[in-house]
């Protein structure tokens, strides 16, 4: 998953941080803007490779941060993800 969402454009992070114990994990990704999301919500890692990873572990949640533009929105919807739009932001 990792070679494929490096090959996307706009692609910026894709991040795995595990648990202690081995029993769970995070996965951070980030997109230049809410079109290189709809890329990546659209493409083979969420089309194809996703569907492989649901089948071996259990998902409690997905949060997307800001605004990833209508189409994510309504698929985002559909499969459960909560968005979180920006309330403040400090920038150095």
């Amino acid at each position: 998953m990792a070679a494929a969402a490096k090959a996307e454009t706009g692609t910026t992070h894709f991040r795995w941080f595990g648990y202690e114990g081995g029993d769970g994990f995070t996965l951070l990704e980030t997109y230049t803007n809410a079109k290189a999301t709809e890329v990546h919500f659209t493409g083979p890692v969420v089309e194809q490779l996703v569907p492989r990873l649901v089948a071996v572990v259990s998902f409690t949640s997905y949060e997307i941060y800001g605004d990833p533009g209508p189409k994510v929105s309504e698929m985002a919807a559909r499969g459960g993800g909560v968005i979180l739009p920006p309330l403040f932001e400090m920038s150095r």
